[in-house]
């Protein structure tokens, strides 16, 4: 099964189910992209965002003086804000993969959620249109996310 794993794939859908609502919610309110790309040599590298995210400052360096101490200015809270928010909208991460039985383990190495890093997300493997479409199902709590990729053709 590994080696239908390897390549890059774009996400088609991403919802998630509140289990004991049986709801089911759109993150981003659906407006979403993402890829998905498993090497050949085992490593897993993941980013999903919301597509509506607003421009940003982009000089690092203020940024950083920013954030050095908590801004007490308006504009500097506003700048922070703004960075705030577009990493909210933005989910990343990078590390190992291992395939067990139905399901591909994420071994995280990297990940723009700190808690996640050194730890291992198990994500359940449905296949559909000869191996071209992988739907990864996430279910540690009572949230379960549904994830659909699209193989990228080569």
């Amino acid at each position: 099964m590994e080696r239908y794993l390897q390549g890059v794939w774009q996400l088609s859908k991403w919802s998630v189910e509140d289990r004991e609502t049986e709801r089911e919610l759109l993150p981003y309110k659906g407006d979403v992209e993402g890829y998905l790309v498993y090497s050949p040599q085992g490593w897993v590298s993941a980013s999903l965002m919301n597509r509506r995210r607003a421009p940003v400052c982009e000089d690092r360096i203020h940024l950083r003086e920013l954030c050095a101490e908590v801004p007490t200015d308006p504009n500097a809270m506003q700048q922070v804000w703004e960075w705030f928010l577009a990493g909210f909208g933005y989910v990343a991460y990078c590390g190992r993969y291992e395939v067990v039985d139905n399901a591909v383990h994420h071994h995280l190495l990297t990940s723009l959620i700190p808690q996640w890093v050194g730890t291992t997300l198990v994500r359940d493997i449905t296949w559909f249109d000869d191996f071209k479409e992988l739907h990864l199902t996430a279910a540690p709590d009572r949230m379960v996310d549904k994830l659909q990729w699209r193989r990228i053709a080569d």
